[in-house]
């Protein structure tokens, strides 16, 4: 997406022109640029309920809140588009007020776009996943640990019976974490005991994969049963160094295929096109056998850059599946709910509960669904546990 307060178009893909929007269109996504704006500068991502009407927001999708505001359909689809590039889920399923909050938390709807201002202009030499691969690296002799989901974090006074059959007692300063090596061909469990536990795993596989005793609150498991994680698929495609991209058929991004976000790049020496496959575009792409997905994409690319060439190169990256421990991305959406649940659980997304704290960028108040926002909140929760055992509690 393009800053949206700098441009009448929303949404833009490398090289390519779309057809101009209507006048009445122009009007329209000019209004929902105001409007957000002002919404967001009076966002307070530390506490969004207290956005003035916060809970009747919270029943509300952005879709909602965008139909209402629009008379024109070329509009609605341009911000359909583009809250979808960002969200990776459709407005329909996401909560207006969490909208908000994701804006504000991120720095404002320019730090969200593509350019000179946007976030995104970072880049990590060697990719972001060159990070998790140095502290592997680091945590290389310790195989048990690098190598063992965790399952069971027990962490009170209380009888209970492992999987194993026996009976564990634990005393009321002390958590036992259990976990499962993987790190040769017989698995086995391990554990460890320790005065305070940080979990900095997604909200959705905490409900998916971790057993809590006693369980959490029920603020944080309305928060765990809710948050929907995005759909996303990366596909890369590196082209011939003399390739020379033109300009085919404009279309509006509707018409063109399932690829709406398309960088410019290069790898190497080879000319690449970038593209997300993102929210309802991703379920149809995940239907697709591996051969069709090819097809689609260079289909498209073909038809909107008159490219006759074939590729050296086609890369396909599914964060629907392939993030086992993520669920998905770019960031765990909250959904608008009857009893708005974000609003009145919010802070339950940090607060400590017993001897757990909880870190993750899903747990930050500020870059919600960054690095960034890992990053603080791990500071946090180090904070926290530094001061509780500081304190003997």
């Amino acid at each position: 997406p393009t800053n949206a307060t700098s441009s009448r178009r929303l949404v833009e893909c490398a090289y390519y022109s779309f057809p101009p929007l209507s006048l009445e269109a122009q009007n329209d996504v000019q209004r929902f640029n105001e409007f957000l704006g002002e919404s967001v500068d009076k966002m307070d991502p530390s506490k969004p309920y207290a956005f003035p009407d916060a809970k009747r927001l919270d029943t509300l999708s952005a879709a909602d809140v965008v139909d209402r505001f629009t008379s024109s359909e070329q509009a609605r689809n341009e911000i359909y588009f583009y809250l979808q590039t960002i969200l990776a889920v459709p407005p329909s399923s996401c909560s207006w007020l969490f909208f908000l909050f994701y804006v504000a938390s991120g720095g404002g709807v320019e730090a969200l776009g593509d350019g000179e201002q946007g976030a995104q202009k970072f880049i990590i030499q060697g990719g972001a996943g060159r990070i998790s691969q140095l502290m592997i690296e680091k945590l290389s002799s310790m195989k048990d640990v690098v190598q063992s989901p965790i399952m069971h974090l027990q962490y009170s006074a209380q009888l209970i019976e492992q999987d194993r059959g026996s009976i564990e007692h634990n005393d009321d300063h002390q958590v036992t974490v259990t976990a499962v090596s993987t790190a040769d061909k017989n698995s086995h469990k391990i554990q460890y005991r320790c005065r305070r536990a940080i979990v900095a795993v997604p909200l959705a596989i905490c409900k998916r994969d971790l057993t809590f005793v006693p369980p959490l609150p029920e603020s944080k498991l309305a928060l765990c049963r809710e948050i929907c994680p995005g759909k996303v698929f990366k596909v890369i495609v590196c082209y011939p160094k003399e390739t020379v991209f033109g300009f085919g058929h404009s279309k509006p991004l509707a018409e063109l295929g399932l690829v709406h976000n398309i960088f410019a790049s290069s790898v190497g020496e080879y000319p690449s096109l970038v593209g997300l496959i993102t929210g309802p575009a991703a379920e149809a792409f995940s239907l697709l056998d591996e051969e069709s997905r090819k097809v689609a994409v260079l289909s498209q690319y073909a038809s909107m850059y008159s490219l006759e060439v074939e590729p050296v190169a086609f890369l396909i990256r599914d964060w629907t599946k392939s993030e086992r421990y993520s669920g998905g991305c770019f960031a765990g959406i909250f959904p608008p709910t009857s009893d708005a649940v974000f609003a009145t659980h919010f802070d339950a997304l940090k607060e400590p509960f017993e001897r757990i704290h909880f870190a993750g960028t899903e747990t930050s108040e500020y870059f919600y669904g960054y690095m960034e926002g890992a990053r603080l909140s791990g500071l946090r929760a180090a904070a926290e546990v530094h001061e509780a055992l500081t304190n003997h509690v």
